[in-house]
């Protein structure tokens, strides 16, 4: 008998009966061609087949199905009346068959590993994580006998929170063979950095004037948001990003700052640069800049000294002594030391003055005294420059 009384074989394999069993008798000799198959499966005690040849007996077992077998293999001689009970010499023998399934089924996991995921805290439906799941094949259910086998899955996905999670997968076939596990790691990570919008103009032009004296330039901030950071929630109110609110980046922590690119000085001219920075607590940076441009188109403001109009009687021993003015500019102060005074004023001569009255002789002189703007009537006007204050006191 080839192969021996008893075989154990792996389901799903290419294994068939073997078909080298020999048949002799010491009279007749080769009796190959009188041997026949019966197959019993043992398992509910069915006959599969009966008295048949190698061929018959090989399809009637086959490795897609599991379980215990029996071959019994007949054969008789041709000595007919001259046998034993006067009937041809019946010999026996069987085979036991043992069809097995003990390879694991393998599992395949679907889609990307591992998958790294975007943090955030507003995600819609469509927007989750949504696992691609996996599959287990088994030589013998899944590909031989066309079967499904379940997969067994753990595993779930936070995507407001940053971290690490694993998704496991596991089967086994019908024999109870289990698949080694496989995994996915899915790493929500929060790349992305703040969205950070200046509030009002990127631009902002401040002029000096009476109105806004003792003002400061607006400062409107801006405003952030941040899918996944808490502190900057996406949600109103937003987060302001101000001196008030920012005390500087701190590395790991939402923070912000806003720092000027020179030193600020409301009176100091020119063109300053505001820049806003923002961070979360995963390092991402976000920046906007304003500009402010400090200009001053107000023109500065003189008092006089004493009355505008004042009357002297004329004399030849009095100096007249202008009291002055003071000067005052919304940005550079005091002024007073920048005062220039032209004009000079003489007792002997009975009239007011004013600049720019040119009159002959010295009763004109240069002098760094302007006087008021008045004329006296009864004098002559020598200079017709003059005609048109002479024109007013007619």
């Amino acid at each position: 008998m080839c192969n021996g009384v008893a075989e154990s074989v792996e389901a799903a394999s290419t294994w068939k009966l073997c078909s080298s069993t020999v048949a002799f008798d010491n009279i007749d000799g080769n009796l190959n061609k009188a041997l026949k198959y019966s197959v019993t499966q043992v398992t509910g005690d069915k006959s599969l087949v009966r008295n048949t040849d190698w061929a018959g007996a090989a399809k009637r077992i086959t490795t897609n199905e599991v379980g215990k077998f029996l071959v019994t293999y007949t054969v008789a001689d041709k000595a007919g009346v001259y046998g034993r009970g006067s009937k041809n010499n019946r010999a026996y023998a069987r085979k036991a068959i043992l069809v097995k399934d003990t390879r694991k089924p393998w599992v395949r996991v679907h889609g990307a590993a591992p998958v790294y995921f975007q943090c955030t805290r507003y995600a819609q439906a469509a927007d989750k994580y949504i696992d691609q799941g996996a599959s287990a094949s088994d030589l013998l259910d899944t590909v031989a006998l066309g079967k499904t086998i379940k997969i067994a899955q753990t595993g779930s996905v936070s995507e407001d929170k940053v971290g690490t999670y694993k998704f496991t997968y596991n089967a086994q076939d019908n024999a109870g063979n289990k698949a080694a596990p496989k995994s996915r790691m899915v790493y929500v990570r929060d790349t992305l950095k703040p969205t950070l919008k200046l509030n009002g103009a990127k631009h902002v032009i401040f002029k000096h004037s009476a109105a806004n004296k003792g003002k400061s330039v607006p400062e409107n901030g801006a405003s952030v948001q941040d899918a996944c950071e808490p502190a900057f929630a996406k949600t109103s109110p937003l987060f302001q990003v101000k001196p008030s609110t920012c005390s500087g980046i701190v590395r790991n922590k939402a923070s912000c700052s806003v720092a000027w690119n020179r030193a600020f000085h409301m009176k100091k001219l020119g063109t300053y640069t505001r820049t806003y920075t923002v961070q979360d607590s995963k390092n991402n940076k976000a920046h906007a800049v304003r500009t402010f441009e400090l200009i001053d188109e107000a023109e500065p403001m003189i008092t006089i000294m004493g009355d505008t109009v004042e009357t002297y009687e004329a004399s030849r021993d009095i100096e007249y002594t202008d009291k002055g003015a003071t000067c005052e500019d919304h940005v550079d102060g005091v002024l007073s030391h920048a005062v220039e005074v032209s004009g000079r004023c003489q007792h002997a001569h009975p009239r007011h003055l004013q600049d720019p009255l040119r009159l002959p002789g010295p009763l004109w002189q240069p002098s760094q005294v302007r006087c008021a703007h008045h004329c006296r009537p009864g004098y002559p006007l020598p200079d017709p420059q003059d005609q048109g204050c002479y024109d007013q006191l007619r």
